[in-house]
């Protein structure tokens, strides 16, 4: 199985039982679960980079994991669809490694996955608290 087909395929199988435990959550505890999910999956991102080595990897990936840590913050005491338009945000970051824009070294599968995640995450919190 090609690597976009099988990271499409796990992004999609992964964010299910996510949106099924957010829709489970009374609305605060939902913000603070999403909020720490947006962290998780940019940190995971800069786990690459300190596992590629390279400074500049190292140096883009703590850049931009700092507006999302500040999105997800904002987001715990302003409006949970400050997380939508982080996971959507993240997902566009998603696409710059896939398409190789950013260089950090990674699994060719991830990228993919992770932009599924991320847009059918951010769809989800979009409409269900609209």
């Amino acid at each position: 199985m090609k690597p976009g087909l099988r990271g499409t395929l796990m992004g999609a199988a992964l964010s299910l039982p996510t949106i099924a435990l957010g829709a489970s959550l009374p609305y605060y505890p939902a913000v603070s679960f999403f909020a720490v999910l947006l962290g998780v999956t940019t940190g995971v991102y800069l786990g690459f980079a300190l596992q590629d080595g390279r400074r500049s990897a190292i140096l883009v990936e703590t850049v931009l994991l700092l507006p999302f840590m500040l999105l997800a913050m904002a987001a715990l005491s302003l409006n949970i669809h400050l997380l939508a338009f982080g996971f959507f945000l993240h997902g566009l970051w998603d696409l710059f490694h896939h398409a190789r824009v950013v260089q950090t070294r990674l699994v060719p599968w991830y990228p993919p996955a992770c932009l599924v995640f991320d847009w059918i995450v951010a769809a989800f919190i979009f409409f269900h608290w609209h």
